[in-house]
């Protein structure tokens, strides 16, 4: 099988990088590497000046420049001096979103180029970026240094003397009055005064810092601020360059990668540095050298980030919109070379080609399915698509998609394997797969949202390109494509009837839509957005699509065509249910009146159902039938009496609610079920019927009490009107109906019971009734009434 020899390689992916040979140029992206090398190294054009290489992302900016380096590296060739080509020539590549995010990318560039020129790390990050803080030593003054002698050793010496002086003093009248006559006691004397002073002396003068001529000083050095600093650092840097090994070098080349994936702001930083640079390499450069800056960009997003950074002090006051930026740009770019669109035939054989080289397995096992290989390039590649970037992305998610779609397949077969595929879910669909992967490739907003409701891919098609919509939008669909519309009325009656105008920055979704309306889709697309599928979806395949448009049109004889049941009262099998419950919970988003044609056939086949899918199953009719008149008397109150187990709670109270105001109103809200008005005959027996509805809806749910109220009052008078003619139902079906749930019923008469009994009693005796009350006279109302009663309300017949 040719799945199986798909699979025998890796999932194929091609990389998409720059080229940076001639022999895998595909779209004469060599011709441009000439230009620009005549840009940069013609002699009449004579430095600084910038060169800005324009064009959207992925057109090949890259390649260009690459090319560019490449014939460079290999060039031979000298001039008259007997000087490589590529000696004369020195490149520096800054990737401006490398450096993104960073506080300043003016700063960023020139350390880039300063550290290309030969510069240091550390002396960058001191000049650029550093706060450093040093000491140094510098020489006192004379007078500076007589005033710190002065101070610590002149007065210390007079302190001294004077001690010594005191000293000497006191030692010489402790002489003359104890008579130190002796030459010896007077010398030990004099000794011992003298070392004391000698001690003392030195201990004062060993405390004394030491005099110096030289004092520290610390010093804080700030990073360079001004362009005058940066000019200095930059131009000192470029001599010693030249002087080097370099001394051949004539032209400094630098290319600027990705500026315009940068904020707005750090595009303005990035322009205002290479101003700068432009300006300094203006005054004082080497002889023999300049510099040239090649700038690649998309011109339309510089642009655009330049006018609404209108305020900034980095940009002149005149900027204030596009055509004022792109002014301004112009003192940038002294030079365009701009990369013109391609032929759209050029990117299909591109797209073609890669096919064929790039994906050998896969081109054969699309062959051998007979799969149109030019009309899928023509789909995929759509008039939007305007870079080789853009087309490679298109085709890898397709080659992509198909080897893991291929692989699901044929996993899934005969397994409930998660993730798994039916067969030929989507390699039967390979136009519609290359659709889905180009909407998630180029329009990701609309691929959101088909996730969320595939149904909305032919919704987009009625409401945005056919000239009148074919049906009306469901709610949820109508705010999913408001998202697109340029007009959001979406609201309005006049709105629902004419085709809607897409938003500007839709139209490119448009016109793929357009070009791709044609082409014939499966009936579901979730399996392809999501390339996988639950094991009932993929056990039953196509056999889904008959059974929605069966629900859709409340076909019964179809849906049991569909479950295979013609002719036959067996019970749904379970797979068929657990299907059937699938897609009325996805029907739920649609409009009321196909909600209402779901659930009318549900009803029909209650008793076939499978027990365990009943709730799942059945609770949407009786949700609906609470919201919806018609469905609510389509299936009549004795279909709603047997659907009403399998609803919930608040289903059921809601249904009570509707099923009373129907029955209470003036005249009574009953119908047949082919919704036409029914007799007065047919309508009391409908709303006995209701009636009944009623009480059990009572016994299961918890009805509203304004609810019971009011039907306690109908109760009293039991009045049916149906076209101009009114009647009452019978007594006797009352008390039938107090004796059957008398807990119920007895609390809404209260004491208006006994008066409506009394009445009874003090009528005569009428004629023959066969429209509400059948062929039983009025007597014999009373004698049930009298037989039955009688004991309970014994005062009234006293």
């Amino acid at each position: 099988m040719t799945d199986l020899r798909l699979h025998k390689a890796q999932m194929p992916a091609y990389l998409d990088k720059e080229i940076s040979s001639v022999d895998q140029d595909k779209f004469g992206h060599a011709h441009l590497a000439a230009a620009l090398q005549g840009l940069v190294e013609d002699e009449k054009h004579y430095p600084p000046y910038s060169i800005g290489l324009l064009g959207k992302w992925g057109t090949g900016k890259s390649t260009v420049k690459s090319l560019y380096l490449d014939h460079l590296r290999t060039d031979e060739t000298t001039n008259g001096a007997k000087v490589k080509r590529r000696d004369g020539i020195h490149t520096i590549t800054f990737n401006a979103w490398k450096y993104g995010g960073e506080t300043d990318i003016r700063k960023s560039l020139f350390r880039h180029i300063f550290l290309e020129i030969g510069g240091t790390p550390e002396e960058a990050d001191r000049h650029l970026f550093k706060t450093v803080s040093s000491t140094e030593s510098q020489r006192k003054p004379f007078k500076e240094i007589w005033a710190e002698f002065v101070d610590q050793y002149v007065l210390g010496l007079l302190v001294v003397g004077v001690f010594a002086a005191f000293f000497v003093t006191i030692l010489a009248l402790m002489a003359w009055g104890f008579g130190f006559d002796d030459p010896v006691t007077a010398a030990a004397s004099l000794i011992a005064s003298s070392g004391i002073i000698w001690v003392l002396a030195q201990k004062y003068f060993s405390s004394l810092p030491i005099l110096s001529s030289r004092t520290p000083v610390n010093i804080t050095s700030t990073p360079s601020q001004t362009i005058e600093e940066f000019e200095g650092l930059f131009l000192n840097r470029i001599q010693k360059f030249k002087k080097g090994n370099k001394k051949n070098i004539r032209r400094i080349v630098v290319f600027i990668d990705d500026l315009d994936r940068l904020t707005a702001d750090e595009m303005v930083s990035g322009l205002d540095g290479i101003r700068s640079l432009i300006e300094m390499a203006s005054h004082q450069m080497p002889d023999n050298i300049g510099i040239v800056f090649v700038i690649s960009c998309d011109e339309e997003r510089v642009a655009d980030a330049l006018s609404k950074r209108r305020a900034t002090a980095d940009l002149p006051a005149a900027v204030s919109n596009i055509q004022d930026a792109r002014r301004y740009l112009d003192r940038i770019f002294q030079f365009r070379l701009e990369i013109p669109p391609f032929p759209k035939r050029d990117m299909r054989s591109f797209a073609l080609s890669l096919l064929e080289t790039e994906y050998p397995a896969l081109l054969t096992d699309l062959k051998e399915r007979g799969i149109d290989l030019q009309e899928l390039v023509d789909r995929m590649i759509h008039p939007a698509v305007q870079s080789p970037r853009n087309a490679i992305q298109i085709v890898n998610l397709f080659a992509q998609s198909w080897w893991l779609s291929n692989l699901r397949e044929r996993n899934a077969v005969g397994g409930d394997n998660p993730g798994g595929l039916g067969e030929g879910v989507v390699t039967k669909n390979p136009l519609t797969l290359a659709i889905i992967c180009v909407i998630r490739t180029d329009f990701p907003d609309f691929y959101q949202v088909l996730q969320q409701n595939p149904r909305v891919f032919d919704y987009f098609i009625d409401r945005f390109i056919r000239p009148e919509p074919l049906e009306p939008l469901p709610a949820e669909v109508r705010e999913q494509l408001g998202e697109f519309s340029a007009d959001h009325s979406t609201g309005g009656e006049e709105n629902q009837e004419s085709r809607w105008d897409v938003k500007p920055q839709h139209r490119g979704l448009r016109q793929f839509m357009s070009h791709i309306q044609d082409i014939r889709r499966p009936y579901s697309l979730q399996p392809l957005l999501a390339l996988s599928q639950d094991p009932v979806s993929r056990q039953h395949g196509d056999k889904a699509v008959p059974v929605e448009e069966a629900l859709r049109t409340s076909d019964v004889v179809a849906l049991l065509d569909a479950a295979g049941l013609t002719g036959s009262t067996g019970a749904f099998p379970p797979d068929f249910s657990a299907l059937l419950a699938d897609l009325i919970d996805d029907l739920r988003i649609e409009t009321p009146t196909i909600q209402d044609n779901v659930a009318f056939t549900v009803a029909q086949f209650d008793e076939r159902i499978p027990e365990n899918d009943k709730r799942r199953i059945l609770g949407l009719a009786v949700r609906r039938a609470a919201d919806s008149e018609s469905l609510r008397w389509r299936l009549g109150p004795s279909k709603l009496h047997a659907l009403s187990p399998y609803a919930e709670n608040e289903e059921l109270r809601a249904l009570g609610r509707a099923v009373i105001e129907d029955i209470t109103a003036e005249p009574t809200n009953v119908q047949l079920p082919s919704l036409e008005a029914p007799s007065l005959r047919e309508g009391c027996d409908l709303t006995k019927s209701a009636a009944d509805l009623v009480i059990t809806l009572m016994q299961q749910a918890n009805l509203p009490p304004q609810s019971q109220f009011a039907f306690g009052q109908w109760l009293l008078h039991r009045s049916v009107k149906i076209n101009g003619q009114s009647d009452q139902l019978s007594l006797i079906w009352l008390e039938e109906k107090l004796a059957a749930h008398e807990n119920f019923l007895l609390p809404l008469l209260r004491e208006d019971y006994p008066k409506i009994i009394a009445e009874e009693f003090s009528k005569e005796i009428p004629s023959l009734d066969i429209s509400c009350k059948g062929v039983i006279p009025l007597a014999a109302d009373i004698h049930f009434v009298t037989s039955t009663r009688r004991k309970r309300y014994a005062p009234i017949s006293a």
